[in-house]
């Protein structure tokens, strides 16, 4: 098991990693990472890579003439011994900080999001797509701060299938001093899939979500509830009530050009089978006000 945070004297901290054993709590390595100016370095967040064999670490570290910049590390795991660092300085040269780190199932690369500065000393959030073999920054995307309030992004995660990044960040409400914002980004681009606010009820200001976390297979627990069965040529899904509406959407693939679509309604009142007809057909069913699609070949 692995720890991450700092160490040292105010304003002279270094990130401090230390490796233990799960069982005994022995501890294996420690590694220390002194950022370029020899000044403020303070680990925030730590990730490992699905084989075992990485260790990353992620958060703020002083720069000579940067302020704060965003440092993210990878070490052996068996050994403490770093692989490589990456350093990231936003294009308003301010301080910029790292708060949260995952890792693509495949190992293949690691996300890390946090703040940035942006003009006017405000923060935007910035999540980073690292080459876990290298270090090679792969992506970014950043957003301005739009207020006074900082937009900072707090945790990371990646769906099991490897291809969207999801960060929490929280930014500045319409209506209240802050509010949750969820981002999902294609893994591979950095172009963002769609993002969701909550701002909270009336008069709750402050709303700032501190962690992240995906499903094992990628889908909310509802989803377990649909059952999917043939009768006949006929694909037929069944919906409990408590799903609410929804609708599906479905049409034959064809080679020459997209399938064509249509659409059957399910009422949410009863257990109530949607039932389409005819076989090969490729169903696609999405609960409304949800992005998780359900991809089904009869």
């Amino acid at each position: 098991m692995y720890v991450t945070g700092y160490s040292g004297a105010p304003g002279r901290y270094d990130y401090v990693t230390i490796a233990y054993n799960a069982l005994t709590g022995a501890r294996r390595w420690l590694s220390r990472y002194n950022g370029r100016a020899g000044g403020n370095d303070q680990g925030r967040a730590v990730a490992v890579s699905p084989d075992g064999r990485t260790v990353y670490v992620t958060g703020r570290s002083q720069g000579k003439r940067s302020g704060y910049d965003i440092a993210t590390i990878a070490y052996n795991a068996s050994t403490g011994a770093q692989r490589w660092a990456g350093r990231y300085n936003g294009p308003a040269n301010l301080n910029d900080f790292g708060n949260g780190l995952a890792v693509a199932p495949s190992g293949r690369a690691a996300y890390v999001t946090g703040g940035a500065g942006t003009p006017g000393r405000r923060l935007g959030f910035v999540t980073i797509a690292y080459k876990s073999s290298s270090g090679k920054a792969l992506w970014t995307s950043r957003t301005r701060g739009w207020s006074i309030i900082n937009d900072v992004g707090s945790s990371a995660g990646v769906t099991p299938d490897g291809r969207t990044v999801v960060v929490a960040n929280y930014t500045a409400g319409t209506t209240t001093r802050t509010a949750y914002a969820t981002t999902a980004y294609n893994a591979s681009t950095g172009a963002a899939r769609w993002s969701r606010r909550y701002a909270g009820p009336a008069g709750y200001n402050d709303n700032l979500p501190a962690a992240l976390g995906i499903s094992p297979d990628g889908i909310p627990p509802a989803w377990s509830d649909i059952s999917i069965s043939h009768r006949a040529a006929a694909l037929i899904l069944t919906m409990p009530a408590h799903i609410g509406d929804a609708e599906l959407h479905a049409g034959r693939e064809r080679r020459d050009r997209p399938a064509s679509r249509r659409r059957v309604s399910i009422q949410s009142d009863a257990r109530r089978p949607g039932t389409l007809g005819g076989p090969g057909v490729n169903a696609l069913f999405q609960a409304p006000g949800s992005d998780v699609l359900l991809n089904v070949l009869a």
